[in-house]
This record gives structure tokens, C-alpha cells and sequence, in this order.
């Protein structure tokens, strides 16, 4: 909850748009995009399958937590 999720590759079993669903159910931001931390803006990238390039060196580059799908999943309580 209050987390901006940003999902790089492909969630198992979800779509983008599911994807999108299932964060803000779980009261998250969903985000195409990571963006250079500020002051009250809580990061987190999930790595799924065949991930972006630019988005995990964007995490790391910024020192952004990231998650596998399946931590992504407990977190959420999937």
C-alpha cells in the first residue's frame, strides 16, 4: 500500500492491464516507468520475464528495492 510498482517483462499468468489491476487492488500505484526518487514517492520494480534493460539499470542506478514476481506475489498476499 502507498507503493508505485513498476513492473519490468512479463508477470506470469497476467497481462499489463491485469497486471495494472492486481497493484491497485492492493492499494499500490501501477507505473509504466521508473522515475528518479523525491521525497514521498516509494519505488518498488518487480523483475518478471524477459525484463527491460533500461528499467533494472534505472532500479539499480537509483538504488530502487526490487522484487521477483514471486516476492511480488507474498507481498500483495497472492
Amino acid at each position: 500500500k502507498g507503493l508505485t510498482v513498476i513492473i519490468t517483462g512479463t508477470l506470469p499468468g497476467y497481462g499489463r492491464k491485469q497486471a495494472a489491476v492486481l497493484v491497485e487492488e492492493a492499494g499500490g500505484e501501477f507505473s509504466n516507468s521508473v522515475k528518479r526518487p523525491k521525497d514521498g514517492l516509494n519505488q518498488i520494480v518487480v523483475i518478471a520475464e524477459k525484463p527491460g534493460k533500461n528499467k533494472v539499470d534505472a532500479a539499480k542506478k537509483y538504488g530502487i528495492k526490487t522484487y521477483t514476481p514471486a516476492e511480488f506475489f507474498s507481498l500483495i498476499g497472492k
